[in-house]
C-alpha cells in the first residue's frame, strides 16, 4: 500500500492509474493551450504539471520497489526515503524552472496545483481523510 501526504492508503496499481491520469489531463490540457494559441501559458501549465508528477512517479517507484517487504522496518525507511527525495525533487524542479525558464505564474501554478488535485479528490472518493 501506498500512503502519501494526503493520508489515504493505495495499492500499486491505484497509484499508477492516479500517474496515468495525471499524464492524459496534461496532455490534454496542452493540447488546448496549443489549439486556442496560448503556447507560454500552456508551456507553464506543462512544466507546473511536470514538476508535480515527476516526483510523484519517483516516489511510487522508491516506495513500491520495497513495499513487498517483509520487515515492516524496510517498508517505513522506502516510505520515508521516498517523501524526502519526492520533496527534494520538487523543491530543486521549482529553483530550476524558474530560474532557466521564467514560466507565466499563473498558469505554471495552475497546472501543478491541478495535479496535485487529483491525488485529493482521489482520497475523497475513496472516502479516506
Amino acid at each position: 500500500m501506498f500512503k502519501d501526504e494526503h493520508s489515504a492508503t493505495l495499492s500499486q496499481s491505484q497509484a499508477s492509474y492516479l500517474l496515468y491520469v495525471q499524464l492524459v489531463l496534461l496532455l490534454l490540457s496542452a493540447f488546448v493551450f496549443k489549439s486556442t494559441g496560448y503556447l507560454d501559458s500552456g508551456r507553464g501549465f506543462a512544466w507546473g504539471s511536470i514538476i508535480n508528477i515527476l516526483p510523484n512517479w519517483v516516489f511510487a517507484r522508491i516506495y513500491f520497489a520495497k513495499a513487498g517487504a517483509q520487515q515492516a522496518e524496510q517498508i517505513v525507511t522506502a516510505f520515508y526515503g521516498g517523501v524526502t527525495f519526492k520533496w527534494m525533487l520538487t523543491m530543486a524542479s521549482f529553483i530550476i524552472v524558474f530560474s532557466l525558464l521564467r514560466p507565466p505564474a499563473l498558469p505554471f501554478f495552475s497546472g501543478f496545483m491541478l495535479m496535485q488535485l487529483i491525488w485529493v479528490v482521489a482520497s475523497v472518493l475513496r472516502g479516506e481523510q
